[in-house]
C-alpha cells in the first residue's frame, strides 16, 4: 500500500514537472465541480503573481476572479462545450490577474476521458496571452471608423450605424430619426482665415453638439462640413423640437476669431418602407430645402 502510495506520489511530481514545462499557462480541470486539478508554473505567475492557490479553487475564480462558472455566447464555458461534442475547443476570454489588470486569452481545452474513453472527467486548458493584440484590433478598428479631424463616426462607420437602426426599428416597430446639417458658408470662413481656423470651427461644432444631443445619439462627419445624427426612439414632434435646439444652440455659440457659424438642417422619421437610400435622399432633399429659403433653419419632411 505504502509502495502503491509513493509511486503515486512520483507521478503526480513527474506530471507536475511536465507541466511546468509548458511555457503558457496550463490547468487540469474537473468537469464536474471545475476545481482545478493541476496548475503550473506560468499560470501561478499569470494568474497569481506566483502565489499557491487555496484549496478546491476553481478556474472561473482564478482566471475571473468571479464565483460562477462562464456561460452564453459571449463568454463560453469550455467545459460544457467539451461535454457536448467530446472534442477539443478554443474561445477567447477576458480574464484578470491578481491586481485587477484586464487579459484577452485565447483559451484553447481539451478532454480527459475516464478509463473506457466515453466519459469526459478533466480538461486540460491552455492559455495564450493575446491582449496586446485585441488592443491593436481595436485601436486599428477605431481608426479606420473614426473621422480624423473630429474623432466621431466617419460616413463608413455612419452606413453601418444606420443600417443596424434600420434592422433595429424593423424587429421592434420603434421609430427613430435622422438629421442631416450642413455649416452655412463654409467655405468663405476657409477662404477668409484659413484652413486651420476652418478645422477649429469644425472641432468647435462637434463639442457643441456633443453637449446638446442624448447619450443615445449617433453623431458621424457624413463629408466636409456636413454632419449626420441618429436619433433613436423619437417622434415627429419630438424631432422636430430637437432639431431646433441644436439650430438655435449653434447661431448663439460665437468662435473664436470667426463670430457665429450658424447651419441648416433637415431632418425626418424613419418610416417602416425606408431603406438606407430613400430615408437618406429624404433628409437630403429637406436639408436642401433649408438652404433654398435662405439657411439658419430646419426643415422636417
Amino acid at each position: 500500500m505504502k509502495e502503491a502510495e509513493e509511486q503515486l506520489t512520483r507521478s503526480h511530481e513527474y506530471i507536475q514537472k511536465v507541466v511546468d514545462a509548458i511555457a503558457d499557462p496550463t490547468m487540469v480541470i474537473d468537469v464536474n465541480n471545475h476545481q482545478l486539478k493541476l496548475v503550473n508554473k506560468s499560470a501561478l505567475e499569470f494568474y497569481t503573481n506566483g502565489k499557491q492557490l487555496k484549496e478546491g479553487m476553481t478556474c472561473f475564480r482564478l482566471s475571473h476572479k468571479r464565483n460562477t462558472p462562464c456561460k452564453g455566447d459571449h463568454d463560453p464555458c469550455p467545459i460544457n462545450q467539451i461535454l457536448k461534442s467530446k472534442k477539443s475547443v478554443s474561445v477567447i476570454h477576458k480574464h484578470y490577474n491578481d491586481d485587477g489588470e484586464v487579459m484577452h486569452v485565447d483559451v484553447r481545452a481539451t478532454p480527459i476521458f475516464d478509463e473506457n474513453g466515453e466519459q469526459v472527467v478533466q480538461i486540460i486548458e491552455s492559455h495564450r496571452d493575446i491582449t496586446e493584440t485585441v488592443i491593436m484590433e481595436k485601436q486599428l478598428q477605431h481608426i479606420a471608423e473614426t473621422d480624423r479631424l473630429t474623432q466621431i463616426f466617419n460616413r463608413m462607420k455612419f452606413d453601418e450605424e444606420l443600417k443596424n437602426q434600420i434592422a433595429w426599428a424593423s424587429l421592434t416597430n420603434n421609430r427613430f430619426g435622422l438629421i442631416m446639417l450642413d455649416l452655412d458658408h463654409f467655405k468663405q470662413v476657409n477662404d477668409n482665415y484659413g484652413h486651420d481656423v476652418g478645422d477649429q470651427v469644425l472641432k468647435r461644432t462637434v463639442e457643441l453638439l456633443h453637449k446638446r444631443i442624448r447619450k443615445s445619439d449617433i453623431l458621424a462627419r457624413w463629408g466636409g462640413e456636413e454632419f449626420m445624427i441618429i436619433a433613436p426612439l423619437i417622434n415627429q414632434e419630438e424631432l422636430t423640437i430637437f432639431v431646433e435646439s441644436l439650430r438655435s444652440a449653434m447661431e448663439n455659440i460665437p468662435h473664436e476669431g470667426v463670430g457665429v457659424v450658424t447651419a441648416s438642417f433637415g431632418a425626418s422619421v424613419h418610416n417602416p418602407s425606408d431603406n438606407i437610400q430613400s430615408l437618406i435622399k429624404r433628409v437630403d432633399t429637406a436639408l436642401y430645402q433649408s438652404k433654398k429659403h435662405g439657411r439658419n433653419r430646419c426643415t422636417i419632411l
